[in-house]
């Protein structure tokens, strides 16, 4: 009942918050760090010794589809003194995850991308198959008007009809050659192909995956294994294709 919980939060729950955590002497503070291309366990082993329970500053991962959020809280005196013990712990973390830190607060992948692009004038063509379109439908969403134009060619049947010749499923080799069709096709300065045909398994489904990034310059692929449900399966590949397309991004600056 929404008067009874007003009550209760008021005369119970938020008196108990301020003395358990101090609230009346101190502030809390808390950075949070984005980061991908990890699995929650590979973060875990690089950076679960500064993962303490009780420790000040505090550090705390959620994992989500292919992501993780890294917090970091502390508790002080004032919003300065918290930051002053945040930023070498930040700096500590940066300095073991490095690229695969890709931002910070609310930054979003796509965002990310979508400055990256911006910053280089690199204008992206995007074909998927498995995911569906759900990595172009990201950058749809933010509107970014560096994407040229996206496709999805859902089935082997589909992509061999556009590309005129039989696929024979390597994933990394299949997924350039489609990159190398969609540059062709689009004029697009850059593309992205993310590239698999997930198959039924006991508990859900598999998918020999690969993500591939074709433009001036160097090339990039990552292939990758997974299973699961489809739709976890679709969502984890979308992320793995577009941070594939960051980390060729950032090289870019060194080929340069």
């Amino acid at each position: 009942v929404p008067r009874e919980l007003k009550f209760l939060l008021t005369g119970e729950v938020l008196p108990w918050i301020r003395k358990r955590f101090f609230l009346g002497k101190h502030q809390i503070m808390t950075r949070v760090l984005k980061a991908v291309g990890l699995g929650e366990s590979r973060v875990d082993e690089r950076i679960g010794d500064l993962i303490r329970e009780g420790a000040n500053p505090e550090v705390g991962l959620l994992p989500s589809e292919g992501e993780i959020t890294i917090q970091i809280t502390a508790r002080a005196r004032n919003q300065l003194a918290a930051q002053a013990m945040i930023e070498p712990v930040e700096g500590e973390i940066r300095s073991r995850l490095g690229k695969t830190i890709y931002g910070r607060g609310k930054d979003t992948l796509e965002e990310t991308i979508h400055k990256m692009l911006s910053t280089r004038e690199i204008s992206l063509a995007i074909v998927e198959t498995f995911t569906g379109g759900c990595a172009a439908q990201r950058l749809h969403e933010i509107q970014s008007r560096w994407l040229l134009e996206s496709r999805v060619l859902p089935h082997i049947q589909a992509v061999e009809r556009s590309v005129d010749r039989k696929m024979q499923f390597p994933a990394p080799h299949e997924a350039l050659d489609l990159a190398a069709w969609a540059r062709a096709e689009t004029g697009a300065d850059a593309v992205l192909a993310v590239w698999g045909f997930p198959e039924r398994v006991k508990d859900g489904y598999r998918v020999k995956a690969a993500a591939a990034v074709m433009g001036e310059g160097p090339i990039k692929t990552f292939p990758w294994e997974m299973g699961g449900e489809l739709s976890a399966l679709q969502q984890r590949g979308a992320t793995t294709g577009l941070n594939t397309l960051r980390l060729w991004l950032l090289e870019q600056d060194h080929a340069s």
